[in-house]
């Protein structure tokens, strides 16, 4: 008889913790749902994300980002992409006003003149521009963007090896947090992404930056990764690996936002 009132108590246990655990599925399910709906997507290839060497200052990445995510997926040319700054500034989560204005425009010049490089599947690097025409009406808050034809390759008709950045990372207050983002997501489908420290500088242009680890990961690493975990779609964290004691390589774990222990804190409440 007590046997059997265990197993009764036992399968009621298991009962309501399977209903919880199906409850709490559905609600990060429909928490992702909302968030994926709610987020303006951009395309940008793999080999553009990972290969590439620039340093694009948080404005400039921001007209950059919304530029390229009026792209279409049927666009077989780069065409005109019209948005409007106040619209800009809303998604960034910025003030609307004339300062702001006067901050993308300056971008928008900066970024005509900047060049990079880009290192192709065979190893030949190719020498870019990011825009090569904008046009923004004096007595209007409309801008209108060209992006530069060396680009095609990397933002038109993309079918495979290419990541979806989401509308968060134009929140991101730092470069670095916006550019880490772009990597990380890059390679969130395999879970972890190790490179070495004279690597991760490079790919975030700051190779002669920051000698002594210790300013790197206050001042750089820990600052993006939290920013990322505050508002990205992956959730992170990393494990020094050392060589003689000094740290060599960085291995990022990567997984889903919902894994991240404040967003469970919140779904248990």
């Amino acid at each position: 008889m007590c046997k059997l009132m265990l197993s009764s108590k036992n399968k009621a246990q298991k009962e309501h913790i399977t209903m919880v655990d199906k409850e709490k599925r559905n609600k990060i399910k429909q928490v992702w749902e909302q968030f994926k709906k709610d987020g303006i997507q951009i395309a940008k290839s793999n080999s553009l994300i990972q290969k590439a060497r620039y340093k694009l200052t948080v404005p400039q990445q921001r007209i950059l980002l919304y530029t390229i995510s009026k792209i279409k997926p049927t666009d077989k040319e780069f065409q005109e992409y019209e948005f409007d700054l106040r619209e800009l500034c809303s998604d960034c989560g910025i003030s609307n006003n004339g300062n702001n204005y006067l901050y993308f425009k300056e971008a928008v010049r900066t970024l005509s003149e900047q060049a990079f490089w880009i290192t192709t599947p065979n190893g030949e690097q190719i020498l870019c521009h990011w825009i090569s025409k904008a046009k923004i009406d004096r007595n209007q808050t409309t801008i209108k963007i060209t992006l530069d034809d060396d680009l095609k390759p990397y933002l038109l008709e993309l079918k495979n090896n290419y990541t979806l950045l989401d509308k968060s990372i134009l929140k991101m207050r730092s470069a670095h947090s916006q550019r880490l983002y772009e990597i990380l997501l890059s390679y969130s489908h395999l879970g972890t992404y190790r490179t070495t420290l004279s690597e991760l500088k490079k790919l975030l242009f700051i190779e002669n930056e920051y000698k002594e680890y210790k300013f790197f990961k206050i001042r750089v690493l820990t600052k993006a990764v939290n920013d990322i975990n505050k508002l990205g779609e992956i959730y992170v964290e990393f494990k020094e690996i050392k060589t003689n004691r000094a740290v060599n390589e960085i291995e990022f774990i990567i997984s889903h936002f919902t894994e991240n222990p404040n967003y469970k804190q919140g779904i248990k409440q």
